[in-house]
């Protein structure tokens, strides 16, 4: 066999040249790796083909990592605040289904031909599933393969070109975005107070009770010129130095509660060891502080937790993850120990363990062809929607047993892309391969009708969430990408922004959106 016309050569040929001209920007405006879907489409004009098994298992890939990475902060973050993301993705949703009916009265559409184009406006295969399983007529999935590209590029050019055309400068967006975490996730100081609250005198830690009346997290103690690690029994007197960690409205109640800030320094005793440790001990996952008990068995102090680059006081009842960075203090003869408790190993968390993937996905799988009866209807998530909503259940969880769920940032990241490379190759020489011949049979009216669909609920649910609920611009552009179910869309986003905001959005509204889809695929075909 000629290696040029294999499908692995042509898979690898899209993925070079996408990659090379996803590092093109012009004007600041880049399309990120979805610049593939671009090559595959030339490809599949001249007749070149990725088999359809490369899309469902680059889609499987891909949705797998978005929820593995988002799925703790999505629940963490499921409460009053996620409903203006949700009345933005219903009125994108119900305006693309009125609008359609519209369009396809007007041009004369039969109710397969308003399914299929909601469904590949919308880019969503589950949509396509659910009509039809419900309406077995080929003019759904027609009507869907010539819209979903044009579904797919028209979400990625709004979001790109809508910062620019809107007049929002998103690096200040991205800013008060940033601000606004650090407002309910307060940045840790650490400063050196002097015992002068005669009340305190001769009481020990455990009877002052400082940690919990100021929530300050003390590290050090200096008494006379000896540096110690701060212990339940060890009592206080008049002039020690206390070496505390917290928030400033934690700073503030320590003055009032042990004595003034002073600017005397503790020097690192010789026989203390402050080290930051990573957690890759699988056993001490999901465990909290207060179960570690470092205090009472080597005489650490843990002071500072770091998380997906936010700063957590590491309070009692706070949950270790896989991949956390802790700051510890403790002394140098039981600091390997402390090491070899928590993990420390970084080769460790370059390891890919691929079991938890192939369960985690299989149970995904399992759960997206699940039937649910609804009001009469029966719907499913489908594959995109059972696997996203298991790995986002999983990565809540952490762990079970010894297995693992957590993926590290680096082998997430990889496995990402590559589902990205297979998912929108495969796309996009399939809609390539007829796409000319379709639109000089079927005229210029579905691809205009697929394309107002897709634009204009973006362009409502833009309006309204920015102008009307005062959404940050990075949230809002994850709003839409998953108010669309538009994986590659996301990816776009992300080219854009360094912050995590467009992924929590895209995940706190995709599981509804894929939901509310599907129900609105099968009503439709009711008419």
């Amino acid at each position: 066999m000629n290696i040029i016309h294999s499908t692995y050569f042509a898979l690898f040929a899209i993925a070079a040249i996408g990659l090379l001209l996803s590092k093109i920007k012009i004007k600041g405006i880049s399309f990120g790796m979805s610049s593939i879907i671009l090559v595959a489409l030339v490809f599949g004009h001249f007749g070149i083909v990725i088999p359809p098994e490369f899309k469902q298992i680059g889609l499987i890939l891909f949705i797998y990592s978005v929820g593995i990475q988002v799925g703790p902060g999505f629940f963490d973050s499921f409460n009053r605040k996620t409903l203006p993301l949700l009345a933005v993705t219903i009125i994108i949703l119900l305006s693309g289904v009125i609008i359609a009916f519209l369009l396809c009265a007007i041009l004369g559409y039969d109710t397969a031909m308003t399914a299929g184009l909601y469904a590949g406006a919308l880019s969503s295969s589950s949509g396509l599933a659910a009509a039809t399983g419900t309406l077995h007529n080929p003019a759904v999935s027609v009507a869907f393969g010539i819209v979903y590209p044009i579904g797919i590029l028209a979400v990625i050019i709004f979001l790109v070109l809508a910062p620019k055309l809107f007049n929002i400068h998103i690096n200040e967006e991205e800013e008060r975005y940033i601000c606004e975490i650090k407002r309910e996730n307060p940045e840790l100081i650490v400063k050196n107070y002097l015992v002068q609250n005669s009340n305190l005198f001769g009481k020990t830690i455990a009877e002052s009770n400082i940690r919990a009346i100021t929530g300050a997290n003390i590290s050090q103690v200096k008494h006379n010129q000896d540096v110690m690690a701060p212990k339940a029994d060890m009592p206080l007197q008049e002039g020690d130095v206390v070496r505390v960690s917290g928030t400033p409205a934690v700073h503030d109640n320590v003055k009032l509660l042990i004595g003034d800030e002073t600017a005397q320094i503790i020097a690192p005793h010789k026989n203390y060891d402050v080290r930051q440790i990573l957690i890759t001990n699988k056993a001490v996952v999901n465990k909290t502080f207060g179960q570690l008990q470092l205090n009472e068995h080597y005489d650490a102090i843990a002071t500072h937790l770091r998380r997906s680059g936010i700063d957590i006081i590491p309070r009692a009842d706070v949950k270790l993850r896989f991949g956390d960075k802790i700051t510890v203090t403790c002394p140098t003869s039981n600091i390997k120990e402390v090491v070899s408790l928590l993990g420390g190993n970084k080769s460790t968390s370059r390891d890919l363990d691929f079991f938890p993937i192939a369960v985690g996905i299989l149970l995904g799988l399992l759960l997206g062809n699940i039937v649910f009866p609804v009001v009469g209807f029966k719907i499913s998530l489908g594959i995109t929607g059972g696997v996203l909503i298991s790995s986002m259940i999983l990565s809540r969880l952490g762990k079970t047993g010894r297995i693992l769920w957590n993926i590290s940032g680096s082998k997430n990241q990889f496995m990402r892309k590559l589902g990205l490379i297979f998912f929108l190759s495969a796309i996009g020489t399939d809609a390539g391969k007829g796409l000319l011949a379709t639109i000089q049979t079927q005229g210029l009216g579905i691809l205009f009708s697929g394309l107002i669909i897709a634009v204009v609920p973006m362009i409502i649910g833009f309006l309204v969430g920015k102008y009307v609920l005062k959404l940050n611009l990075v949230t809002l552009l994850g709003v839409l990408t998953g108010s669309m179910t538009s994986t590659p869309g996301l990816d776009a986003v992300e080219t854009l922004t360094k912050s995590n905001a467009a992924r929590l959005a895209y995940a706190a509204t995709y599981p509804f959106a894929l939901v509310l889809i599907i129900i609105i695929c099968q009503i439709i075909v009711l008419f």
